[in-house]
Formats: C-alpha cells, structure tokens, sequence
C-alpha cells in the first residue's frame, strides 16, 4: 500500500473514532442531564411534600393554641362570674347591722363566743357601733375597738386564744361552701339565679374559729374581681333566717393591732 493510501486510511479511522467518540459523549451527556433532572424532580417534590406537612402541622399547632386560648377564657369568665357573685353575696352579708334584728344576733354571738371560749376574764371585742350595744346589754367589752363589718370576738385576758364571730369570720367559714353553690347556680341549674345559703350552726360549739396568738391570720382578703358586674348575681335569704360566714384572704375585716 503507498504511502498516500496509508495516510487516508489512518484519517479515515480516525475521523470515524473522534465521530463514535462525539456521539458517544453527547449521549453520555444527554444521560447525565435526563438523571439530574430526574433527580431534581424528586427533590422538588419531596420538598413541597415536606412543606405541605410542615404547613399542615403547623396549621394543626396553631389550632390546637386557639382551643387552648379559648379554654383558658372561658376558665377565667366563669372564675370572674363566680368571684363577682360571691363578692355580691358578702356585700349584702356585710350590711347586716342596717338590718332588723342584728342587735339581737349581735348578744347571741357574743354569748355563744363566750361559751366556747369558756375562760374565766374572758372579754368581747368588737367595732364601735357594736362594742356600745354589748356594753349597753351588760357584757365585759374591750374600750379599744376592732376593724370588722360587724359581730363580735371573745378573747382570753391576755389576748392569746380567741373565738372569733365577726362577720369576716362567719363568711370566711362559708367560703367554700358558698363557692361550690355559686358553681352550682350559675353554670348547672341554668333556670335559676336563686342561690340559697346555709343556716347557721345552732350553737353547737363547731362554728367559730378559734386561734392563739402568734398563729393568728388575718382574715379573708377578697378575691380581686373585674369592673363588670355578673350577669347572673346570687340571691341572698333574709339575714333574720340566715348567717353566712369569709376567705381567711380577704380584705374586709383586718384587725386592728391590740392594745
């Protein structure tokens, strides 16, 4: 073979091989990009996936706040509803001494505190109002007066044990009874606003509180309530057939500090 066929052979050749080899690389580069698509596809849809779920989780988390948002209000009115009618039910209660025959439950209690105190120079406190009346029926009564709505405490001579009849007393120990009526009235008998206290004790030495010196509390601060007024107040008895004892937290009747 000359020369000239051999060089035009070995051209042939190799514009066939750079020809395969060019066909070659674009179908290896249409297999890298159809594979990259793909693949980008995926992702794509694996990440609006992720994003649906994480939308509806967060749409289903917002939910879940507002339900416990609106639980949360609901708790607080009722508490508010309840607070305000028992705050109702002492305003009436602390007007007691306007009322007829206080006079007269003012010497019972004054009397029953001394029988359960039964101590010998045993002597009764009370507000100015009262201590005149007490004075006025014959009873031992403190010249110093006390800061209460009205009632009376008995006292030991040194001023360490007492049993207390105040009216912040008597409502404090029916707070909670007073309370689980309010409930009852407001939010189970929804026909009714009549709310019916219990009686006084008949003396049976149980009702008053007594306490010593040093562990003495305050009584009853009032819970604070709002400005609104509840829609549905309890009903209070007539006082001549009713006795209502306060919260052991309230602000009606703090004592004074004893001479």
């Amino acid at each position: 073979m000359s020369l000239e066929h051999l060089c035009a052979e070995i051209e042939s050749r190799s514009q066939a091989q750079a020809s395969a080899a060019v066909k070659a690389a674009h179908e290896e580069a249409k297999r890298i990009l159809d594979t990259a698509h793909a693949a980008g596809a995926r992702t794509l849809e694996a990440a609006r996936a992720e994003a649906e779920a994480f939308s509806s989780a967060e749409a289903s988390s917002r939910l879940t706040a507002c339900q416990l948002e609106a639980s949360r209000h609901l708790v607080e009115s009722r508490e508010e509803a309840v607070q305000q009618s028992l705050e109702q039910v002492w305003e009436y209660f602390s007007q007691a001494p306007k009322r007829a025959g206080y006079a007269a439950k003012l010497k019972a209690w004054a009397q029953k505190a001394l029988d359960e105190l039964d101590t010998p120079g045993a002597v009764l406190r009370a507000n100015e109002s009262d201590t005149e009346t007490l004075h006025s029926a014959g009873f031992k009564v403190s010249k110093k007066p006390i800061e209460c709505a009205g009632g009376v405490r008995a006292e030991t001579a040194d001023g360490r044990i007492s049993v207390d009849y105040t009216l912040e007393s008597q409502f404090e120990r029916k707070r909670e009874e007073l309370l689980h009526l309010i409930h009852q009235k407001l939010f189970s008998d929804s026909d009714s606003t009549m709310l019916e206290i219990p009686k006084e004790g008949n003396g049976d030495g149980k009702g008053a509180a007594r306490s010593r010196s040093g562990s003495r509390k305050e009584l009853g601060r009032r819970p604070r309530l709002g400005s609104a007024r509840a829609s549905r107040p309890a009903r209070i008895l007539d006082f001549s057939s009713t006795s209502l004892p306060v919260s052991s937290r309230s602000r009606l009747g703090r004592r004074k500090s004893r001479s």
